[in-house]
């Protein structure tokens, strides 16, 4: 008879595959440890992700912003060039010493809205003001009248980058001819030189708030208080 033979079982095909399967375990336990690394353990060199810091609210909370003094006046119902919304022409503050806006520090953007409907101005330099933001001259010796294109109820923009460095925007008008006046005030913060947040704009003169054609509120005026 034949000399017995022992049968050798047979390797399983995955004995073949366990170094690659433990040098990936390794490699995951590695990464593992690293992440759990503290800071100081961290390559020289690297750098943690700053997070972005959360924008801060315009307004202050609790303050009131408004107008310093001066009367409101709403016109009679008529067209005004240069604008899609001339409801916020048709109504106006005249005669105020400012508009004060307690608001986070930093930069922010303003934009002034103007349109000369008092059917007393009927040519250049009938009125003329100067408007100061921050205690800064920016609109010297202003004319609506002539900076519209010597023409009434036509509307004009002016806008401006400020900083506010002591918690409160400061809108200034000084007379000079008759009484200063505006219709609307547009302000945003602004970062890294791009708007952030919501805008607060006013309707000067206003009794109610007023919803533009943008469909964005502008809210009616009101008087200021110290927060």
């Amino acid at each position: 008879m034949p000399p017995s033979t022992r049968a050798t079982p047979a390797r399983s095909s995955s004995w073949h595959k366990e170094p690659a399967m433990r040098a990936t375990a390794s490699a995951l336990l590695a990464a593992c440890a690293m992440l759990l690394l503290p800071t100081a353990c961290a390559p020289r060199g690297g750098r943690r992700a700053r997070p972005t810091p959360a924008p801060q609210p315009l307004i202050a909370p609790a303050a009131r912003w408004g107008y310093v003094g001066g009367q409101a006046v709403a016109r009679a119902d008529a067209e005004v060039k240069n604008t899609q919304d001339k409801a916020l022409y048709l109504t106006e503050r005249y005669s105020m010493s400012a508009y004060r806006i307690p608001m986070a520090k930093g930069a922010c953007s303003v934009k002034l809205h103007f349109a000369e409907t008092y059917e007393g101005i009927k040519q250049a330099g009938q009125r003329v003001f100067t408007v100061a933001l921050e205690g800064k001259p920016v609109l010297p010796d202003l004319d609506v009248f002539r900076e519209a294109g010597n023409q009434s109820f036509a509307a004009i923009v002016k806008e401006f980058a400020v900083e506010v460095k002591d918690g409160e925007l400061t809108i200034e008008f000084t007379p000079k001819v008759q009484n200063p006046m505006i219709n609307a005030i547009e302000v945003r913060a602004l970062r890294q030189g791009r708007p952030a947040g919501a805008a607060l704009l006013i309707n000067c003169g206003a009794a109610a708030d007023y919803e533009a054609k943008d469909g964005r509120i502008w809210r009616r005026d009101q008087e200021y208080a110290a927060p």
